[in-house]
């Protein structure tokens, strides 16, 4: 994401919006901090550029608008709808301003145990709460948990979301997410299920608590190819008040086939 940047005038109102600051941007359009003049209230106002002709990136900004406003759950973006016609695309969700978990892991190198297990029920609740409505997110990574009131989590950027019984919006021969957190299934291109979120969120945690991810290659190649085939890193070695059963959950949770991870989100609360 960039630093805040002020608006021009000429492109400061997009009915009913006042655009105030633009307070992000990435390959899937520009986010503003925005006014709603009906009542005041300040939400953040994600746009797609009018000159996006790309099919694939107009296809994940709807679907990313069409699975919000499906969604209500207290740990996932709240979306206050859009629009999505023509040359006009944008929507409005909830403005989340205590930065993201990646923003707390640069600040603080890695998180105690304590914090990775209050975050840890709090992921699983918004995946739960995904899954249950035939959602995968696809691109769990700590950028993508912004960190609301009361260090509350909020799971956000459903841009790569795969839904049930919905058409791909990959190109032929790509993999979406990324590669830090991506399951070995998803890297093969196989069929993805709620375990492929919960793969991530392993790697996640495993993060989290070590201040490194677990696989990290000298290529993109490299990194694939572990987590296709090497050893499942464990957390205790690198954190020593890591208590047993976490070290052990994290690692299930890394399993290379789908059917050794927990079968829900659900689950892994429990656990």
């Amino acid at each position: 994401m960039s630093s805040q940047k002020t608006i021009p005038e000429t492109m400061r109102w997009i009915w009913p919006f006042e655009l105030l600051q633009q307070i992000g941007e990435g390959g899937m359009g520009v986010v503003y901090r925005a006014r709603y003049v009906v009542n005041n209230r300040l939400v953040a106002l994600k746009m797609l550029p009018g000159d996006v002709t790309d099919k694939i990136a107009l296809a994940r900004f709807e679907r990313e608008l069409d699975v919000l406003k499906n969604l209500k759950h207290p740990n996932i973006v709240r979306c206050f709808g859009g629009v999505s016609e023509d040359k006009q695309r944008f929507y409005a969700m909830e403005l989340v301003e205590g930065g993201s978990l990646e923003d707390e892991l640069q600040r603080r190198g890695k998180l105690s145990v304590e914090a990775v297990m209050d975050y840890g029920l709090q992921m699983c609740a918004a995946l739960e709460c995904s899954h249950k409505s035939g959602v995968i997110h696809r691109d769990i990574k700590p950028s993508n948990f912004l960190i609301g009131q009361d260090r509350q989590l909020k799971l956000s950027d459903f841009g790569l979301a795969s839904v049930s019984a919905s058409r791909r919006i990959t190109a032929a021969g790509k993999t979406a997410g990324t590669l830090l957190y991506m399951s070995p299934e998803q890297i093969r291109g196989g069929e993805l299920t709620p375990q492929t979120d919960l793969y991530a969120m392993g790697c996640l945690f495993f993060e989290l608590l070590t201040g490194h991810p677990p696989y990290v290659g000298e290529s993109p190649a490299a990194t694939m190819h572990m987590h296709c085939r090497a050893e499942i890193p464990r957390v205790a070695p690198h954190v020593l008040d890591c208590p047993q059963g976490l070290d052990r959950l994290i690692a299930k949770l890394m399993a290379k086939d789908p059917a050794q991870r927990p079968v829900s989100a659900f689950e892994v609360a429990r656990e």
